[in-house]
């Protein structure tokens, strides 16, 4: 049995999964205000309709981890990975045809990536929530 206070020599709180959940939850709301953006410039001539793919850099941050001769003692641990390399970016949307303003938000767009935006943020809130209360049962119950 360990002695009382072992939680506080333990990296309970240095869970990367926690870690990835709460770049996941900026990312989600860079994206929000980056759909927010969108939409608040639709009638301006030439606006570029911007996005945050996070989805790629994460992809790609982790393809690269996995390459790397990392010690992971699990085969469902995740990689480490820097900050810098899964922080959201703001780019231009690809992949768009502007209208005769030069203007390429497409509202019908906006809004369905708002919504999905807004489930995923929703859900990986929820996700944070359940692992923080497991992790203070843990400490509680110890």
């Amino acid at each position: 049995m360990p002695g009382r206070n072992w939680y506080m020599t333990t990296p309970i709180l240095n869970d990367p999964a926690l870690r990835l959940m709460t770049v996941a939850l900026d990312a989600l709301s860079k994206q929000q205000a980056v759909i927010s953006h969108n939409i608040a410039n639709i009638d301006t001539p030439g606006f570029l309709a911007k996005e945050v793919p996070f989805k790629e850099r994460l992809d790609a941050a982790l393809r690269s981890h996995n390459s790397l001769p990392l010690a992971r003692t699990h085969g469902q641990h995740l990689a480490v990975l820097a900050p810098s390399e899964a922080m959201p970016q703001v780019t231009q949307r690809r992949g768009v045809t502007p209208r005769v303003d030069g203007n390429t938000v497409d509202i019908n767009r906006e809004m369905i990536d708002l919504v999905e935006t807004s489930l995923k943020y929703r859900a990986v809130a929820q996700l944070v929530s359940k692992r923080l209360s497991l992790i203070k049962t843990i400490i509680v119950d110890s």
